[in-house]
């Protein structure tokens, strides 16, 4: 649907050639399970070709069926219903598939038989739910011939006992986007005119169009004509496919299950770090990525027609980030990258690009939109079909190179096999993901080196992108998660850090009762001037003592593996002594806890 869209708007108007236009109206049935002719479905599956035997199976599905009511204090007698096609299984929807085919073949006819020059007309249909797609020089055009074919679906509708309600429809005509630089020139030149001035040309952002299709139920009701948004199975178009809507949609959906999530999980109970991640991965990822592969066009170096504004990924990376900081436990300040790369998760954009690439090297055909010729741009979408034909390219050499099989099965058989094509695939995939990981990640400590923030690095800053990270977390419970991720970030309620976040603290003046609130200083108790988790673990003297418990705790007393392999010793240390509020309960269960009896 939105490649018929991008082609248009890749359409070369020149020498001659007029622009092209695209329009659509979405079509609702009314009670569709319930009105179909179940002898006329018979029929249907029989011309299609269906099996006798299997005729017979469904005759009784659609005709013995029994139905019960139940009410408070109330339960009535069974009887029989006699009307449509059942629902509650994956069966009923291919039914009325097969029911609504003869409409599609029909449409398919009359397209064939349309001889107007450059006019396009596309069908689509899920179920109950009908889209008349029509592209031309213009949107006058665009609306008489979607009035044409709305016409001849309304006289099938009448032979197969179907309903359409044309109240319902909604209009959407897509406008082809303009760049901010072309908007801001448009506000410029209609400031500098006078009152009576005529602009000298014509504005390059043109307004939206009002225009609807000669049908009587809707040009009474102007509210059926969609300026800003129209959801199609479950995707939120908008007339210039900025998508933004939609990031709304998602986001509404994200909030929702972390309100889920929150009843069930909190920064120092609930879930493990290992379950929320699973949450987050299972439940999360597939919300936000739903039907990516048409609305994520992105790549990393730019250059897409029409590709997702810079703003739209930056609402992406926010919402992620929303999420690893509630699952992980960190805190306000812990960098985006490096969250990421505790918990190993790909970056949104480069899981979205992985997901929607993928997605169209397993469903490619040809790549293109349209024939070769000098009659079209390149769009975004034949871009992104060359970097998934890329993809295919390298999924297939590396199978080659893998593939350990029966002598009897060759490489080529066995990657003729759906399943082991598209298994490469998504394998493939996933290593570019990582390798693209990877790279965000050196980049970040590039970054981080050249702007010289501070000479002192967190143990999280030290290491490599990889699973290693996410592992030494393995076994905790919750809140020791929770600080150990807090003690390797170097993002944790002690002075150093909570200097540098600006915290205020109240202070009670000591010549008056007086509290006035001033900045934390950096310096720790003993008077060493950086509070930092490596002086508390190596260097306080105020913890000399209480560190000679933890040396003979772990096998090995050295700053390099104190917080890697020996993490969960070190979490339960630091819960005891560093007397963080946070975990003043969790600190209870602490290996190193001494009740005030000295036990």
């Amino acid at each position: 649907m939105l490649e018929i869209v991008r082609k248009a708007w890749a359409w070369k108007p020149q020498n001659g050639k007029p622009q092209l236009y695209v329009s659509m109206i979405a079509l609702d049935v009314s009670g569709a399970y319930n009105c179909v002719d179940r002898i006329l479905l018979l029929q249907t599956l029989a011309g299609c070709g269906v099996a006798t035997w299997f005729l017979r199976v469904i005759h009784p599905f659609l005709s013995d069926r029994a139905t019960v009511l139940k009410l408070p204090q109330s339960v009535s007698d069974p009887f029989f219903v006699n009307i449509g096609i059942p629902q509650g299984s994956p069966l009923p929807p291919l039914l009325f598939l097969f029911y609504t085919a003869p409409l599609l073949v029909m449409l398919a006819e009359e397209i064939k038989k349309m001889k107007r020059p450059y006019v396009e007309v596309h069908v689509f249909s899920y179920v109950d739910d009908t889209y008349l797609m029509a592209v031309s020089p213009s949107y006058e055009e665009n609306c008489s011939v979607l009035k044409v074919f709305h016409d001849l679906i309304m006289e099938w509708a009448k032979g197969a006992h179907l309903s359409f309600s044309p109240e319902k429809s909604l209009v959407i005509h897509f406008q082809r986007p303009v760049s901010m630089a072309k908007q801001k020139s448009d506000q410029r030149k209609r400031e500098n005119l006078g009152p009576n001035d005529m602009p000298k040309e014509k504005p390059k952002v043109k307004p939206p169009c009002t225009l609807l299709p000669d049908i009587d139920e809707l040009k009474s009701n102007p509210n059926c004509l969609q300026h800003e948004k129209l959801l199609v199975l479950g995707l939120m178009l908008d007339p210039k496919l900025s998508f933004e809507h939609h990031l709304t949609l998602i986001e509404e959906k994200v909030e929702t299950a972390l309100r889920y999530q929150l009843r069930i999980s909190g920064a120092n109970w609930g879930m493990t770090l290992e379950k929320t991640r699973q949450y987050y991965i299972c439940k999360i990822w597939p919300v936000i990525s739903y039907a990516c592969a048409a609305w994520f066009v992105w790549v990393k170096k730019g250059g897409l027609h029409c590709s997702l504004p810079d703003g739209q990924i930056a609402r992406l990376q926010k919402l992620q980030y929303k999420c690893i900081m509630l699952f992980s436990g960190a805190i306000r300040g812990t960098a985006r990258v490096v969250l990421e790369k505790e918990c190993h998760i790909d970056s949104i954009e480069v899981f979205l690009y992985r997901m929607s690439i993928s997605f169209r090297a397993k469903s490619l055909m040809d790549g293109k939109l349209h024939g070769k010729g000098d009659k079209y741009n390149n769009s975004a979408f034949d871009i992104l079909n060359h970097k998934a034909r890329l993809l295919v390219k390298e999924a297939g050499e590396r199978f080659r190179a893998t593939w350990k099989g029966p002598k009897e099965t060759t490489v080529l058989e066995a990657w003729r096999n759906p399943v082991n094509r598209n298994k490469a695939i998504r394998q493939r995939a996933i290593l570019q993901a990582a390798e693209a990981s990877t790279e965000i990640w050196n980049a970040y400590l590039k970054d981080r080196r050249s702007r010289q923030i501070t000479t002192y690095r967190p143990l999280a800053l030290t290491e490599g992108w990889g699973r290693e990270s996410l592992a030494y977390y393995q076994g905790m419970t919750r809140p020791e998660s929770t600080l150990g991720m807090q003690l390797r970030t170097e993002c944790v309620g002690l002075n150093w850090y909570l200097n540098k976040c600006h915290v205020l603290r109240d202070v009670k003046l000591p010549s008056s009762n007086a509290v006035v609130r001033v900045r934390v200083e950096a310096t720790c108790t003993c008077g060493y001037p950086n509070q930092t988790v490596y002086h508390m673990f190596m260097e306080c003297p105020d913890l000399h003592d209480a560190r000679l418990l933890l040396i003979r705790k772990v096998k090995h007393f050295r700053w390099e593996t104190l917080l890697t392999t020996d993490l969960k010793i070190a979490v339960h240390w630091a819960m005891m002594y560093f007397r963080l509020e946070q975990f003043s309960i969790a600190r209870l269960d602490s290996m190193f806890y001494v009740n005030a009896g000295g036990s």
